[in-house]
């Protein structure tokens, strides 16, 4: 029946496209809990922001960061 084919194409149309796979899901070990060693604090701080910006599904708001 050509109108159920026309119908079927037309629903699958309207069909939403799965999201294509994030390639900033790579994992990423979170780092360590900050020891508070103020030697250690800009590498710390440097491994934090790395974390968030490899993982930006996790902190969907500046609140979550």
């Amino acid at each position: 029946n050509p109108l159920t084919v026309l119908v079927n194409a037309l629903k699958a149309a309207f069909q939403p496209t799965p999201a294509p796979p994030s390639a900033s899901g790579s994992p990423m070990a979170m780092p360590a809990t900050f020891a508070g060693k103020a030697a250690e604090c800009s590498g710390f701080l440097l491994r934090i922001n790395l974390f968030i910006q490899m993982q930006p599904q996790m902190f969907p708001s500046e609140n979550a960061k």
